[in-house]
């Protein structure tokens, strides 16, 4: 025999498929169609107790679902996050600590190796400046001979320029000595022209008044005779 499995959603389908054709033949006849008695349940008052608390807590957990999504935390997840936090904020400072102190050993090398390093600077100088000076005997010889050399025509050119200093003050003298010539014969020359001219002035006064006075006398001589 085939047996064939009806699970309890098509059952209720059915029964309500078939009261509410019931309830179109009652509403075409006119009438009111009689209440439908509840089918027997063998089912014990606990088993239908427990079926309503479960439908209940499935409508309340699908009303309360998204708030479900939010979990409330507990006293102990509390206190161990915040011994978590306080642990991490310790692994900071420590680590705060660690990249300060390399911070200043950093900062004492650079200043020590500053500090090594301006005496060098200071010492090269000298190195140089010193190894240079190592005397030798045959330059000393080589500029002992150069500088009797260079003394010789130094001497000579001393007494040439001494020579010719001596000449050449003599020519300024003897120049000096002309212009002076120069200077009082064209003084004498001026000062004959100017009694030269002098003369002239009153020779010519002279002649002036001599022929005033014999024109004079001839006025007379012919204002006597007329009278």
């Amino acid at each position: 025999m085939d047996q064939k499995f009806v699970s309890s959603t098509e059952i209720e389908e059915a029964r309500k498929k078939r009261a509410e054709e019931w309830k179109a033949a009652y509403e075409r006849l006119g009438e009111k169609p009689p209440e439908i008695e509840e089918e027997y349940d063998p089912r014990t008052l606990y088993e239908k107790l427990q079926e309503q608390k479960m439908k209940k807590e499935e409508a309340f957990q699908e009303m309360t679902r998204f708030s479900n999504l939010i979990h409330r935390l507990d006293e102990d997840e509390i206190d161990f996050l915040a011994t978590l936090e306080h642990e991490q904020r310790g692994k900071e400072m420590e680590k705060m600590k660690k990249v300060e102190e390399e911070l200043e050993e950093f900062r004492r090398a650079a200043a020590k190796a500053d500090e090594e390093a301006v005496p060098k600077l200071i010492i090269q100088p000298e190195t140089i400046s010193t190894a240079p000076i190592k005397p030798s005997v045959k330059k000393d010889a080589q500029r002992m001979i150069l500088a009797n050399a260079i003394k010789i025509p130094s001497r000579k050119r001393s007494l040439n320029n001494d020579d010719t200093n001596s000449s050449n003050s003599n020519e300024q003298s003897k120049d000096q000595k002309r212009s002076k010539l120069d200077s009082s014969s064209s003084n004498e020359t001026a000062t004959s022209s100017t009694s030269t001219t002098n003369n002239n002035v009153t020779n010519n006064t002279l002649a002036s008044l001599l022929a005033y006075s014999d024109n004079s006398s001839s006025d007379e001589s012919t204002s006597d005779d007329e009278s």
